[in-house]
This record gives C-alpha cells, structure tokens and sequence, in this order.
C-alpha cells in the first residue's frame, strides 16, 4: 500500500484548483486570473500551466 498524501496548497493554488472545472481551458483559467489581479496574462498563463503541470506530476490531477 502507498502512504496517503496530502495537498496543502497556497492561496494562489487555491485560486487556480478552483476554476479547474473539467470545462474550463487552461487560457481561460489564466485569463479570468488575470482579470481578477490586474496582471499579464501571459505571467499567469506561465504560473498556471507549471502549477498544473507540477500536480500533475505529483498524480494529483489529470488532464
């Protein structure tokens, strides 16, 4: 048996995992994001793929 594992995520994760709806793009999760913090889209398209990416890589989600 594998040891059960735990996801503590920070604000930011938090923000993200929530419009993670299976009907969401990932452009469009940067972009509400964007709007939302009157930042670039194009930082927070970076900061949310390598957010998903690295759960991804942890198994805690799928594409």
């Amino acid at each position: 048996m594998a040891p059960e594992r735990v996801l503590t995520p920070d604000q930011t994760a938090v923000a993200v995992l929530k419009l993670c709806d299976g009907q969401r793009t990932v452009e469009e999760i940067a972009a509400s994001l964007a709007a939302e913090y009157a930042a670039p889209v194009e930082v927070i398209s970076a900061d949310v793929l390598d957010l998903l990416q690295g759960l991804a890589d942890k198994g805690y989600i799928k594409a």
